[in-house]
Parts: C-alpha cells; sequence; structure tokens
C-alpha cells in the first residue's frame, strides 16, 4: 500500500473533521473522514515586572507580558491580586498592565492571572518594592522670650503619605539649644526649656514615624535682656548728724548668677551716682 501523509496547524482548539479523497489512475476514488481533536493550551507568561521601587503612599504599575499559540484566537484577559490574599480584585481585564497604591512600606507580592477564555490560566506575580517616608510637620518656636521665661517649641500638623504610619501615630524629641541635646522620642509633640542668660539659641526639633523615618527642623530664638528688679531699699536710720547711715539694696535678675549686678548711690539726691 501507499502511505502520504499531511501535516496541518490548527490555530485553535476544538473539534475539526478532516476529510480524505484518494484517487487511483482510472478515475476510481474512495473518501474516508476522521475527527481531530485539538486540545487547549493555557497562555505563557514571559514576565511579570513593575516600576517599582516607589515610595509609600505612591501607585505602582504591575505589567504582565504573555503569549498563547493560538494567538489572536484567544484573546487573553488579565487579573491582579495586589493584597496577595488569593482574591484578585482588579481585572478581568484586556489590558495587560494595572497601577495599585501600597498605604505602607515593605516588600509586597502581587499574583497576576492570565486566562484564554477557553479554560487555560497561567498565574505569576511579582514583588513591589515600597519605601518608607519621613513624616513632615510645622516646627514652632516661640521668639523673642525674655531671659528666665521658658522657651515653648512644638511640632503640629503632622503627615505622612503612609496611612498605616499615621494611624500608629508618630513620636517626637527636641532640642532647647542649652548644649545638652536632644531629649528622647516621646509622644508629646510639644516641650518647653528654661533660659537663664540673654542671647540667641539654635533649637531643633525631630518627627519620627513607626519605621524610623525622621525629618528634622531647626529655628533660632532670640532671649532680650531683662532688667534687675530691686526688691526693696532700706537704711539704718534714724540717725544722728555726723553719723554715717547704711543703705541697703535686695535686687533679683532672671539670669540669676549669669548676670552679676553692680551697685550705685546718689547720696545727695542731685543726679550724680558718686559711689
Amino acid at each position: 500500500g501507499n502511505t502520504f501523509a499531511l501535516s496541518h496547524v490548527y490555530a485553535d482548539n476544538g473539534t475539526y473533521t478532516v476529510t480524505t479523497t484518494v484517487t487511483d489512475d482510472n478515475g476510481g476514488a474512495v473518501t474516508d473522514t476522521l475527527v481531530v481533536t485539538v486540545n487547549n493550551v493555557a497562555p505563557t507568561i514571559t514576565s511579570v515586572t513593575n516600576n517599582g521601587p516607589v515610595n509609600e503612599g505612591s501607585s505602582a504599575t504591575i505589567t504582565v507580558n504573555a503569549t498563547d499559540p493560538a494567538g489572536a484566537n484567544d484573546p487573553l484577559t488579565y487579573e491582579f491580586d495586589a493584597n496577595n490574599d488569593g482574591t484578585y480584585e482588579i481585572g478581568p481585564q484586556p489590558g495587560n498592565s494595572t497601577s495599585h497604591m501600597f498605604g505602607d512600606n515593605g516588600s509586597f507580592q502581587v499574583n497576576v492571572r492570565v486566562s484564554d477564555g477557553d479554560g487555560g490560566v497561567t498565574t505569576g506575580f511579582t514583588t513591589v518594592v515600597v519605601n518608607n517616608v519621613a513624616p513632615t510637620a510645622t516646627f514652632n518656636a516661640s521668639s523673642p522670650v525674655n531671659e528666665g521665661s521658658p522657651i515653648t517649641l512644638s511640632l503640629t500638623g503632622a503627615s505622612d503619605p503612609s496611612s498605616a504610619d499615621t494611624t500608629t501615630g508618630f513620636t517626637y524629641a527636641f532640642d532647647g539649644g542649652d548644649g545638652s541635646g536632644y531629649g528622647s522620642f516621646g509622644s508629646g509633640n510639644s516641650a518647653t526649656f528654661p533660659t537663664t542668660d540673654n542671647g540667641t539659641r539654635a533649637v531643633k526639633g525631630k518627627i519620627r514615624d513607626k519605621d524610623g523615618g525622621v525629618t528634622e527642623y531647626t529655628a533660632s530664638v532670640t532671649v532680650t535682656n531683662v532688667a534687675p528688679t530691686i526688691i526693696s531699699v532700706t537704711n539704718s536710720g534714724p540717725i544722728s548728724e555726723g553719723s554715717s547711715a547704711t543703705i541697703t539694696v535686695t535686687a533679683t535678675d532672671p539670669a540669676g548668677a549669669n548676670d552679676p549686678l553692680s551697685y550705685e548711690f546718689d547720696a545727695n539726691n542731685d543726679g550724680t551716682y558718686e559711689v
């Protein structure tokens, strides 16, 4: 017998009837049919990429590249599980990319699923790296202040692109410019620092989120001089003429020992301080 083979590529899955006719050189012919079953082939994911690292509070774009042996006969659809919880909350859609905003820093797995419409499904994933962003605030420093009065520092209007950081809350630290440096971080967003002399103080404040992101602020505070206060002026009189009277002045200054006081006396009330 004679054997003849024909190769044929089927562009899509399905059941196909093939009719074969064999003819001899005397015009004799015979026809037969057979059924060819073409199985579906799931699409192939060639890559899953993202545009990270991105900052928390920003969107990352996830892109899937996939092919299918059926080509245009099997238009692909795409789904995305941005939270890695097993639920593909984005899609199905014809577009092969999507954007998702991450509310906190870290490494996040995004799962993808590609379907060909004939039951063929392929999954893959990509890992998005999200960077922490330090919080911000408004730094307030009371200035000028009188010597002896405290400097008040505060950080208000705290803001962070991470909803998780905002919910957790922030901690604060302050440097009153007295040479002792920063105090410990705490939940209070204000602090006071005593002053003991006039001059200029370089003050600072820091705000920190739960991930260690810190923003620092600086300011200059003017501490103004305050004149001393006379508490009392007394004398040792009455005295006899020709004798000496002792005049005693009691005074204070908010700067204390930093402003040592000096004293003058106009014993004749003539406007001239002769002592």
